[in-house]
This record gives C-alpha cells, sequence and structure tokens, in this order.
C-alpha cells in the first residue's frame, strides 16, 4: 500500500476545460515557498511545468500539462488542494483519468490526432515516438497509423481508439511480391545497356515502350523507366538527366489515361511542351485527352474547374496548398498517376505540402515522385518521400523506426544524420525504392564542373548595424520573459523561440549579400559578354541571388552600368520567363540575373559556363540544383561556378554548414556532394536557429553578469 503524504494546504487548482483538453487553474500565493523545498517557490515551480500559460491580467497561471503520471499524489505533496466542477463534461473523472494521451482518427483519414492532456507535450511525446509532429496551432501530435504500434502491439500509456491495432498493422503490411525486384533494382541503378548484357538481352523488355513515343530516350532513361514500371517509386536521377521525359514514359507503359502532375509554378508550362512533343494525348490510352495547366490567378473559389476526361492536369503545388478544395476534385478524378516534380519541396514531416500530396497519391493508382535531391541534410526528408509512395510502412515499419534507424535527435528535437547507418540507407534505397544515376556514370562526355571562391575583405558598418538591431529585438524579448515570470528564459524557452524568429538569420544574409554588390558589379564588368560576328553571345554569365532586397540592388547596380541584362525573380509571369530562357538559350543575353528560389529547378540555361553566387544558401542541393541549370544534357563546355564570400559575416557559417551536410549526402548517394568551397575542416555546424540561439544565449549570459 502506498502512503500519500500530505502537506498543509497552501492553495487549490481548479479543473477545468474538456475531456481531451483539461486544464488547471492555479489558485496560490506565487512567491510561497514549495512545502517540500523551501528553496523554491511556486512561481518557479509552475514555470518549469511542461504546459502552463500566464495570465497578465489576473496574474495567474492555468496548468495545461503537469509532467507526472499520478497528479493528484504530487499535488498533494505540495499541498494544493483540487477543486473538481459540480457540473459540466468533467464531472466524475478523477485527474488520473485526464492524464493519459488521448488519440482519435484524423477526420480525413490520415493518420492520428494527440492530444497530451495532464500528462503535458514532452512526456506524450516520448509515449508516442519520432514519428509523431506536432502541430502547434491545434495543440496535437499527428501521428501515422504505423507509429501506433511497436513490434505488433499498440504503444502503451496512450489512449487508442478501438480500432487502431488493426489500422497500424494493415499500414505496416509488406508489399506483394513480385518476382521482378532484384530486376528492378538493377534496372534502376544500371547507367546503360551494356551493364545489363546489352540491347539484345532487354529487346523484350525495351519493347514495352511504345513505338509512338515521340522522344528518342537515352538508354539510362530507358532502364529508369522500366523499373519504375516494374515497382520502384521514386525517380531520383542527378539533376538534369531528364526525369520528366521518362515520367511520361512511365505514363505510357502503364497506359495512364488520367496523369495529375504538381511541380513549382516556374515549370507548368514546360510540363505542357514535353507532353506535346512525346506526343501522349495523341498515341495510346491518352489519345483524344488534353493538357490542363492550372492558373491560380485565374480559378474561382465557388467554381470547381473543369477538368478533361482524359489527358494530363499540371498545378503548381502552391496551388495545392492554397486550395485544399482542389486537391479533393483531383482525387475525386481518380488519377492512373500522381507525378510529383521537384517532390523535395515536400520533404519536411507533417507539412502542407507534403499532407496535400499524400492525399492526392492515396487516390492514385501509382504515384511518382521525381526530385534530383530526395535528401538535402537528414534522411528524415527521405521519410517524407517514402510516406508519399506508400513504402515507408512495409520496408521500415514506422517513421520512428525508420529515424531511430538513421538518425540521432539533439536537444532541440531535429534529426541529424547517423553517420554509421548511412550506407545501409542507400543501400535500401537501391534494392527497393529508387531509381538514381548520376551525370558522371551515364554522361560520361558532360564537361565538368567546377567552383572557385573569391573571399571579399567588405565594409562592415551596415552588417554590424543589422546585427545589433536583431541583439536588440531579442534583448526585448528577453526582457519581457523576465517581467512575466520574474526570471531568465528557459533552456525550453530559448530554443523555441530560436526556432521561430529564423528571420533575424534572413535579415544578416541580406545584410551580408548588400555588402557584395559592388564586387558582384566588378566581376560582371570583367566579364566578356561582348556578342560575336553573327551578333550572339556565346559566353553569357548568370548571377544568383537569393534575396528581394540583394537581387533589386544588383539590378540597380548592373543598369547604371548600361549592360543589356535580363531578369528571372518572384514578379516574373509564367510567360515572359519562357521567353527570358528562350533568348537567352539562343544567345540573345549577355547578363542574366536569377533569383535561386525561383529559377533553380525545372529551366535549361546551357548556354551558359560561367555562373556567379553573390549569395549562399544552407543547403548543398538547392545550390547544386542552380547549378545544374546550366551542368545538364546539352552542356557541351565546362561550367565555372565562382562563389563571393563576405569575410566576417553569415557568410562563413553558411560555408561551414555546406561542408558539414555534403559529407553527409555523399555517404548516402555513395558521391561527392560538397558543395562548399571555403576550407572549414576544423568548425563545427552551426544551423540557422544555432546562430540565433548563440546570439540568445550570449546576451542572457551578459545580464545575469550584470544582475550579480
Amino acid at each position: 500500500m502506498t502512503m500519500t503524504t500530505m502537506s498543509t494546504r497552501v492553495g487549490t487548482v481548479e479543473l477545468t476545460g474538456s475531456i481531451t483538453q483539461p486544464e488547471l487553474r492555479l489558485r496560490v500565493p506565487l512567491d510561497a515557498p514549495l512545502p517540500l523545498d523551501g528553496s523554491r517557490t511556486f512561481q518557479g515551480w509552475v514555470k518549469g511545468l511542461p504546459g502552463r500559460a500566464y495570465d497578465r491580467s489576473t496574474r495567474s497561471w492555468t496548468i495545461t500539462g503537469l509532467g507526472f503520471e499520478y497528479p493528484s499524489e504530487e499535488l498533494a505533496k505540495l499541498g494544493l488542494w483540487i477543486d473538481y466542477p459540480q457540473n459540466g463534461p468533467l464531472v466524475g473523472y478523477s485527474l488520473e483519468d485526464l492524464t493519459a494521451p488521448m488519440a482519435r482518427h484524423a477526420p480525413d483519414g490520415f493518420g492520428l490526432h494527440i492530444r497530451p492532456r495532464l500528462l503535458g507535450k514532452d512526456l506524450a511525446g516520448d509515449l508516442v515516438g519520432w514519428g509523431a509532429v506536432w502541430n502547434k496551432d491545434e495543440e496535437w501530435f499527428e501521428l501515422p497509423h504505423p507509429d501506433a504500434t511497436v513490434r505488433g502491439t499498440l504503444r502503451t500509456g496512450v489512449v487508442w481508439p478501438a480500432d487502431t491495432l488493426e489500422k497500424s498493422l494493415a499500414a505496416r503490411a509488406p508489399l506483394p511480391v513480385t518476382g521482378f525486384e532484384a530486376f528492378a533494382a538493377a534496372l534502376g541503378s544500371a547507367p546503360d545497356f551494356a551493364a545489363l548484357g546489352g540491347a539484345e538481352a532487354l529487346r523484350e523488355w525495351l519493347s514495352f515502350i511504345p513505338d509512338w513515343f515521340g522522344m528518342d530516350l537515352f538508354e539510362y532513361q530507358s532502364l529508369g523507366t522500366l523499373s519504375i514500371a516494374l515497382g520502384h517509386r521514386l525517380l531520383a536521377d542527378d539533376m538534369g538527366l531528364g526525369k520528366t521525359s521518362q515520367a511520361l514514359a512511365v505514363a505510357a507503359v502503364l497506359g495512364a489515361e488520367r496523369m495529375v502532375v504538381t511541380c513549382p509554378s516556374v515549370v507548368t508550362g514546360a510540363w505542357k511542351g514535353e507532353a506535346d512533343k512525346v506526343g501522349i494525348l495523341v498515341n495510346g490510352a491518352m489519345d483524344g485527352g488534353t493538357t490542363l495547366v492550372v492558373n491560380p490567378k485565374k480559378m474561382k473559389r465557388d467554381k470547381p474547374l473543369e477538368l478533361p476526361e482524359k489527358g494530363i492536369v499540371v498545378v503548381p503545388d502552391s496551388t495545392l496548398v492554397a486550395r485544399p478544395e482542389l486537391v479533393e476534385q483531383l482525387r475525386a478524378w481518380a488519377p492512373d498517376l500522381f507525378v510529383y516534380d521537384e517532390a523535395h519541396r515536400a520533404k519536411t514531416l507533417g507539412s502542407k505540402r507534403g499532407t496535400a500530396a499524400l492525399k492526392l497519391a492515396s487516390s492514385s493508382k501509382r504515384t511518382i515522385p521525381a526530385t534530383g535531391t530526395p535528401m538535402f541534410a537528414s534522411p528524415s526528408e527521405i521519410a517524407a518521400l517514402l510516406e508519399m509512395v506508400g513504402m515507408l510502412g512495409p520496408l521500415f515499419g514506422s517513421r520512428d523506426e525508420f529515424l531511430r534507424r538513421y538518425c540521432t535527435q539533439d536537444p532541440f528535437g531535429r534529426f541529424r544524420p547517423r553517420r554509421g547507418a548511412l550506407e545501409d540507407l542507400g543501400n535500401q534505397m537501391r534494392a527497393h525504392v529508387w531509381v538514381r544515376r548520376m551525370k558522371t556514370d551515364v554522361l560520361k562526355q558532360l564537361p565538368g564542373k567546377f567552383r572557385n571562391a573569391v573571399a571579399l575583405e567588405v565594409p562592415l558598418t551596415e552588417y554590424r548595424r543589422a546585427h545589433k538591431d536583431i541583439a536588440e529585438k531579442i534583448q526585448e524579448w528577453i526582457d519581457k520573459v523576465m517581467s512575466e515570470t520574474g526570471d531568465a528564459p528557459t533552456d525550453e524557452m530559448v530554443a523555441e523561440y530560436s526556432k521561430g524568429v529564423i528571420r533575424f538569420v534572413s535579415k544578416l544574409r541580406v545584410a551580408a549579400g548588400l555588402t557584395k554588390i559592388d564586387a558582384a558589379a566588378e566581376y560582371v564588368r570583367l566579364h566578356d559578354t561582348a556578342p560575336d560576328e553573327d551578333g550572339l553571345h556565346t559566353r553569357p554569365l548568370i548571377v544568383w541571388f537569393w534575396h528581394r532586397e540583394v537581387g533589386a540592388s544588383l539590378r540597380e547596380s548592373f543598369a547604371k552600368d548600361g549592360r543589356p541584362f535580363a531578369v528571372i525573380d518572384a514578379d516574373t509571369k509564367f510567360e515572359v520567363k519562357d521567353q527570358i530562357v528562350a533568348d537567352f538559350q539562343a544567345g540573345l543575353t549577355a547578363i542574366l540575373l536569377a533569383s535561386i528560389p525561383v529559377a533553380n529547378a525545372g529551366i535549361t540555361l546551357t548556354r551558359a559556363q560561367d555562373m556567379v553566387l553573390a549569395e549562399q544558401d544552407w543547403t548543398p542541393a538547392i545550390l547544386a540544383q542552380a547549378e545544374d541549370r546550366a551542368h545538364r544534357i546539352g552542356q557541351t563546355e565546362n561550367v565555372l561556378i565562382t562563389s563571393l564570400i563576405a569575410l566576417g559575416t553569415l557568410d562563413e557559417h553558411i560555408q561551414r554548414s555546406l561542408e558539414k551536410k555534403g559529407h553527409t549526402l555523399g555517404a548516402v548517394y555513395q558521391t561527392g556532394s560538397n558543395v562548399a568551397v571555403l576550407d572549414n575542416s576544423n568548425d563545427d555546424l552551426m544551423s540557422a536557429a544555432d546562430v540565433i540561439q548563440q546570439m540568445v544565449d550570449e546576451l542572457i549570459a551578459k545580464q545575469r553578469k550584470k544582475r550579480k
């Protein structure tokens, strides 16, 4: 028999709320010492709880998470009596009845929603595992059905709906065995026919690609098409190897009548052009169909789209997020094939893009994510793609099992690569999931790609001013927390705040970019952009930037020099962008000023062999995508990429990040993926959130030192 230590009554907690979201209103002098620890006050105690909210008007606390399993006993030890309601939904419930997290099936059928209840978010998160994603707005965990079970039984400590076990085990069921698994894997990795015995040995299989298909595929493209048709589901060939052609060839082989393509808005027109080129709408199963390119600006919310009887619907992925009703309409259309071009844009587990893609994939007979960068920095990004194609549960069990196998988790909940497991991940993907060949393997004559850095000594006055402004905003937040709670922010609060103000890092990046305007302009002046005797530019220059402010300054600087240039940025209309690309490829443009987030995917700029990165990015794959607008099929010259690095700014932190992430990608892909251009081998990795957290920690330490 367990004896509960009762302390003298100090105050009460009033039980309110609902069965799924119970709350406790604390009624106690906040400066009163704790009965069992006189060195601490109730104010300090409540601040340490996992779920609490402070009402400044009443100067009182509401507790939503206690962080222990037997709340009645623990509260009694503190001298807090429980004031139970006399009416309402909680009549007859004890605190113990309301402690365990409670799950329900999501109304749309995709996974489970789990309320932490009085156990609190942190301990509830431990119970539901790494596969859960916290929805801050709704205050619940979102969990895929496979993650509800461990070794065939439901996770303990959670109140589950009655049919959860059945749904979870069904989602983990192994894929049917076809007998073609090893052959599909070999096809998906082979660079040419010779690797599999030659064209004669493959003749019967190659006959499945119809003669009417209006494009002569490279050998590796034919092999990739067959691999996907035989069961592999992720088209992950290196950037610039023609994944669009392969996806359309897969549609032809499968006899798809209805096909949905979602992609960045900048490439919707390119998909229509490719479909017309291969003749898929005048032959085969789609004969007589049409291509509908969805223009969000012409859509009316109260009027559904008029979808073709058969054919291809091309829709920007941003539109799927903004128009949930369109997702439902496309699901009802029941596509035979769903292709997500640049699918890495849905790499974040639980993201709105990813959720929209999952819903559409669930109503399609086949789904093919296509991306040359299936992983940017962490294996967690591959998990999202595996879910999209329905292979995460059957191959790896659950999100949680996948993440624990290939990742570690840092104190702030971020998934880091588990170095020793990355080679195994690559092997699993090759054997069961992806089609992936590198340019160096399949286009042996493709010229090289060379990177170099120009380290710039730049004036830092404006950069330091931006740094100071950010420090002042952080200090305002620290002061606010201290005025409300009487103490400095906790480590948990600092971590959460740092993740939520990444915009501060953007300001530092902009400031770093602006220090390099003069250097970029000088580089352009020195580049030979003079036309040849035919009036064409044989060696045009691409200048890449990231932020709007930096692009505007570059534009202004170039205009002052009087040299003609073209611009692709967020304000460039689809049809104008297509014409700019066509003019560039025709040699009519000397200088192209291009936005990395807008133009780093889906377009071909092989006329260029020189480019300047006026700004950096944290992610190697994003920079590689920009570089590979020129380094792809059709390039006949070496490509030279020059990165401008402003010393003494955030550029140096970004270089450290690029180098570390490049090593991670190389372990999975078994290739060199390092795009860093400075030697930072002795430095630690710093992410964007780490930069802000370091600033916060320094300011808190400085404040504590002053108080002493």
